[in-house]
């Protein structure tokens, strides 16, 4: 039981990483944000984060930052502790929008403008309406994705 629920934690941070990586962050900022999704503790430490992924402080360090100031972590102060804590933000799954819906946006934004300059036929803006259809739609359902992880 605890040797799947290791496997599981360890998918839960390697996807994550992956999607951070994907969407043009740091690997290793996803990778923290998954260990925090598949953590039990209330909060983690830099040293625990360290420990749990292997890697330097420096690297972490910034990452944390990062997360931070993305909306997606918050430090927290544990009693009796002198040490930095933190732990996911309170509205963790919109500041995940934030991050990555807007970049999407911009550029599938992008892409529309170059093809409206090189459509030239009826055959070529029609394919261009499709593509704005599928733009939006794609847009309002990655939308409803995270609004029903808000609930």
């Amino acid at each position: 039981m605890q040797q799947n629920m290791h496997k599981l934690k360890e998918h839960i941070i390697h996807s994550y990483g992956l999607l951070f990586y994907q969407a043009g962050q740091k690997e290793l900022s996803g990778q923290i944000f998954g260990l925090f999704l598949s953590n039990e503790k209330e909060a983690l430490a830099l040293d625990d984060i360290v420990a749990a992924l292997q890697v330097s402080k420096g690297p972490v360090s910034q990452c944390i930052r990062f997360l931070s100031d993305a909306g997606l972590l918050k430090q927290v102060r544990l009693n009796g502790q002198r040490r930095r804590f933190y732990r996911l933000a309170d509205k963790v799954w919109q500041a995940m929008g934030r991050l990555f819906l807007k970049p999407l946006q911009e550029q599938l934004e992008l892409a529309q403008l170059a093809f409206n300059e090189q459509a030239k036929t009826p055959a070529e803006k029609q394919l261009l309406d499709k593509l704005h259809v599928m733009q939006e739609n794609l847009v309002q359902q990655s939308i409803a994705l995270l609004q029903a992880n808000l609930r």
